[in-house]
């Protein structure tokens, strides 16, 4: 994969200024965007003075995702569904293979059906006929009712187009698997892989094409590693705590890749620059979520925002909490004496919310904006805690809280945690949380709580980041785990920053700052973006919308032409105005120029009425 990070054209031998990082100071270039109450703001010394800026950004994504039997989060295990809703999420589909009373080769991992079917008995003892009777996805949920025990053949036949299949062989007769394997074409694409040499040594003789694989853990011998090259061994599956970077250095050393097996989705993250070749998982549509490195861009970010409070500005008195969308206005409440927004060194990000834990919370009012209508969200905010979950005095306390929990964000003294819970239009209801352990007091930790209702056909998911790393994920809801929490989100929440909404109880003591919702599942690599840009005191505001110039024109007789590049998802619907001072800090005088826009760019014929001189002039481009 290849980003472009920013491309420059020279006009009339004259370098033009086209950045989309901040300039080094030898630029000369006076490059800032903030927020002047609703007014976005963008800055540019105007003597066309500039650099020509051209990153290559390559990232590499090596490491594959092998959906562990079937990938049985979301579908059940060894299934034909759970094979389908691998498409698009795993280079590989692992599932176990066993041999019926009367020589059928199965689809099942353990050697009875009791765990994962509504029957008993074990595998060996019965036939073919016998296990199609049984029920392989009623155990699972209600939505996979009737679901099959697969033949190998079945299984083969299902594995989505550019997906590898790896039959883990329990028992089984090399030749009929083979058999099986050559009838199905698979004989180019399968990975058959055995704890059993014997089985491996027999496989290797009787097909000297087919890919093998060694499963196993702790140290390779110099002898294993012998016979490994010696009947041309395609992968080790090695149990993930043994695997050491000595033991992948000395498999790559031999030309064998090395599987690890079972992660949790969860901890992807961990394994990206690992050396491994591949990792099984549970999740695979997660786990290829969490690999991706894909930027996102500032329109791509800024969609389905619903809501953003800065926590830099309010109104002249200082109560009102401005909210950069110019959508839903935030009110501090309780003591006015108490300090309701700190500055400087002890704010995040230019200023931020205090709460004092007794009487102070912002009021959110319900509107068509926050009340999201859709079965997907996102609320991410930063937070200093005061105190650990365990030490409030209350037993919740609410950081962005409601009576009605449609999707809240607390700390929960008896849990240890702090969380975030979500519920939907039909009452189902999850949670997930950061464990004590992981919070730290006195410093800004980024909190992201997301909800996606379309994880899966029968069940969504909840998720809850710390510091741009998913720390736990919910499939279905609290009462029904992998079934349900697919509807929109329960209407009509009326929320708080500070305590539990309208309830005069729960309240956080702590400082909040750059609180937003999303009506959508921000993916993984959107929220370590956020992380990313706050740890270096960039806010939400930056990443979600960019006034740059891409074009402009040399002065000739007081004109020039300037073209402003818009990154924002709503930018096409707002009107803009021109402003310049000689002096950044202002005042700004307006400029009258002719301004359209035209897509994502807006185009401005500027005549100066008075000579420009050798004064910088530094103008501001406002959209109201």
């Amino acid at each position: 994969m290849k980003r472009i990070a920013s491309i420059s054209s020279v006009i009339a031998d004259r370098p033009v200024i086209a950045l989309d990082v901040p300039p080094q100071p030898s630029c000369r270039l006076f490059n800032h965007m903030n927020r002047i109450g609703s007014v976005w703001t963008w800055r540019w010394a105007c003597r066309f003075a500039g650099v020509i800026v051209a990153f290559l950004v390559t990232t590499s994504q090596a490491l594959d995702v092998v959906a562990h039997r079937g990938g049985y989060a979301l579908a059940p295990e060894n299934t034909l569904s759970a094979f389908r809703a691998c498409a698009s999420h795993a280079e590989w589909i692992e599932f176990d293979v066993r041999a019926t009373a009367d020589g059928q080769l199965v689809v099942m991992h353990d050697t009875t059906v009791d765990r994962t079917t509504d029957g008993t008995g074990s595998v060996a003892s019965m036939t073919l006929a016998q296990l199609r009777t049984l029920d392989a996805g009623i155990k699972f949920s209600p939505a996979f009712i009737a679901e099959p025990i697969p033949t190998l053949a079945e299984a083969l036949q299902a594995i989505p187009p550019g997906v590898r299949p790896i039959i883990d062989r329990k028992t089984g007769d090399v030749d009929a698997i083979i058999d099986t394997i050559i009838a199905c074409s698979a004989e180019a694409t399968v990975l058959m892989a055995s704890a059993d040499v014997s089985f491996l040594n027999a496989a290797r003789s009787r097909d000297a094409q087919i890919a093998l694989s060694l499963i196993g853990s702790g140290t390779v011998t110099p002898s294993m590693l012998d016979w490994m090259t010696g009947i041309a061994i395609y992968s080790i599956n090695w149990e993930k705590s043994t695997i050491t970077p000595e033991l992948i250095n000395t498999m790559h050393g031999a030309g064998i890749r090395v599987f690890g097996w079972s992660l949790d989705s969860v901890l992807t993250r961990d394994y990206i620059n690992s050396a491994l070749d591949s990792i099984m998982v549970n999740d695979p549509r997660l786990a290829a979520l969490l690999r991706s490195e894909d930027k996102p861009s500032n329109a791509n970010l800024a969609k389905g925002l619903c809501a953003y409070w800065k926590l830099d500005e309010g109104d002249a008195g200082g109560l009102n909490m401005l909210d950069v969308e110019d959508i839903s206005s935030g009110l501090f409440s309780g003591a006015v004496s108490t300090p309701l927004r700190i500055l400087g060194a002890s704010a995040h990000m230019g200023g931020s919310a205090m709460l004092d834990g007794v009487q102070n919370y912002i009021a959110i009012p319900n509107n068509t904006q926050t009340d999201i209508g859709t079965n997907a969200a996102t609320l991410s905010l930063w937070v200093k805690l005061t105190t650990l979950p365990s030490g409030i005095s209350e037993p919740f306390a609410g950081i962005y809280d409601s009576e009605q929990d449609s999707y809240i964000l607390y700390m929960d003294k008896a849990g240890r945690e702090l969380r975030f819970k979500l519920t939907d239009a039909s009452n189902q209801a999850a949670r997930v949380g950061i464990p004590e352990s992981l919070l730290s007091t006195g410093v800004w930790h980024h909190i992201a709580g997301v909800y996606d209702g379309s994880a899966s056909p029968a069940a969504g998911q909840a998720m809850i980041y710390l510091d741009g790393r998913l720390v736990s994920v919910k499939t279905g809801s609290d009462a029904s785990l992998r079934y349900g929490l697919v509807c929109k989100i329960r209407p009509g929440q009326i929320a708080a920053i500070g305590r539990n909404g309208t309830a005069n109880h729960s309240y956080f003591q702590g400082a909040v700052d750059d609180v937003a919702i999303w009506g959508r599942a921000l993916q993984p690599t959107e929220i370590r973006h956020i992380h990313a840009a706050g740890t270096a005191s960039r806010p939400l505001e930056d990443l979600i919308m960019s006034i740059r110039i891409s074009n402009a024109s040399p002065i000739h007789s007081n004109q020039a032409e300037l073209r402003f590049m818009v990154a924002h998802a709503i930018a096409a619907d707002r009107q803009f105005r021109l402003g310049y001072t000689h002096h950044p800090a202002g005042p700004y005088t307006e400029q009258p120029a002719d301004l359209t826009i035209e897509g994502n760019s807006v185009r401005c014929q500027i005549q100066f009425s008075d000579p420009v001189g050798n004064t910088p002039r530094f103008y501001r481009i406002e959209s109201p």
